[in-house]
């Protein structure tokens, strides 16, 4: 029965449907050498904010428990997964696999708060064919299920921060865009123009830019004569204050001109989306024509390689399309992401994932590692394979 809140009970035969594919699941994944581990449903709410983003933070269950920590029922598994691999202090390379309840708020009663993920992660091998064996063990999972005639969109975040590196914008800036490639088509350039420029991102332009060669202290001397000729319009607030967050925002604030080149480009970017070839060929030729900015044709070929590495064997004859304007719904992703559609299906995936390399130090590893997964969700499976 589904409750107000979008969950449901599980009883008898019910029960024993999902509890089946979990453990069909399960033991697949131990035959592909990815070996179970478990976490806590509860963890600490900063495991979850460090690199998991604005959106997923936005929809936890966390509050502070009886011993005065800030606690979350976990969104996911992957940050948890990691923190026990840094805990444990294990060697790389690592397989693992887990099953388990996640929680996040959601709006309206037909989505769920509540719901099952199952899902692998490889830590500590960086290439490509890494990529290629989670993105076949998610589909061959599928597959193991009895679901064929998959369609699998492949994208690629690091690509993407990569060629808007080539316009010189900021990290912070590259990864604001980054995050909205997927959206870029509904708003407008002005849209996204103010939204930089109330975070400091956007704004740097002749007109407001000091001349070149001006010295730290002589800018600050500049805006405190500034500041001096508004008289009381500064309220309350330190003068001195408002001077070094001015200069550093100013200092911040990237150029107007690639801001807008990235714009453009990026809008020209995310309409590529299809089978392999002509994705490739078009991300070719629109790195050629912005060529001007310093882009270079290096993310095309990692993508290429990728997409060699994908045969019909190893994603389990799922149709493969790649999507540039992929880019999934957390933070910490850094390179190949992906998602896995059922038959037919161009609703909400069943399950995706991708590589996260920054992960790891993040939630305290000593030094960076390559790492990537992903998960299911087992409700949207089950609803796929019955007959």
């Amino acid at each position: 029965m589904r409750r107000l809140d979008g969950t449901r009970d599980r009883l008898g035969r019910d029960w024993a449907r999902l509890n089946s594919l979990t453990v069909s699941l399960r033991e697949f994944f131990s035959r592909q050498g990815y070996q179970p581990v478990d976490t806590p449903v509860l963890e600490p709410t900063d495991l979850f904010l460090k690199k998991s983003g604005g959106e997923l933070a936005s929809r936890l269950y966390a509050f502070t428990d009886l011993g005065g920590h800030g606690v979350s029922l976990r969104p996911e598994f992957t940050s948890s997964v990691i923190r026990a691999y840094v805990q444990a202090g294990v060697s790389p390379p690592v397989r693992w696999q887990y099953a388990g309840p996640v929680f996040r708020y959601e709006e309206g009663p037909d989505r769920p708060r509540q719901f099952t993920q199952v899902g692998a992660e490889l830590i500590g091998d960086g290439s490509p064919r890494a990529d290629a064996e989670v993105v076949g063990l998610a589909c061959q999972g599928l597959a193991h299920l009895g679901l064929k005639a998959l369609r699998l969109q492949v994208g690629h975040v690091g690509a993407l921060t990569r060629l808007l590196a080539g316009f010189g914008l900021s990290e912070r800036a590259r990864w604001f865009l980054a995050g909205r490639a997927a959206t870029l088509a509904v708003p407008t350039h002005r849209d996204l123009r103010e939204e930089m420029a109330r975070v400091g991102l956007y704004g740097r332009s002749a007109e407001v830019a000091l001349p070149g060669g001006v010295s730290p202290g002589e800018a600050h001397h500049v805006v405190e004569r500034l500041l001096a000729g508004m008289g009381g319009l500064v309220g309350s607030r330190d003068p001195e204050e408002i001077v070094t967050r001015y200069l550093a925002r100013l200092e911040a604030a990237d150029e107007p001109r690639r801001v807008d080149g990235a714009l453009s480009f990026l809008e020209e970017l995310v309409k590529l989306k299809g089978e392999p070839e002509p994705v490739l060929a078009g991300l070719r030729a629109l790195v050629a024509r912005y060529r001007g900015f310093g882009l270079d044709s290096g993310p095309e070929e990692e993508l290429r390689e990728l997409v060699a590495l994908l045969s019909p064997e190893q994603v389990a004859s799922a149709q493969v399309e790649l999507n540039m304007g992929l880019a999934r719904g957390l933070a910490y992703y850094t390179g190949m992401v992906f998602d896995v559609f059922a038959p037919g299906d161009g609703g909400r995936p069943l399950g995706g994932g991708g590589r996260y390399d920054g992960l790891v130090k993040a939630l305290g590893g000593a030094e960076d590692t390559p790492a990537l997964g992903f998960a299911y969700t087992l409700e949207s499976v089950e609803s796929r394979t019955k007959s």
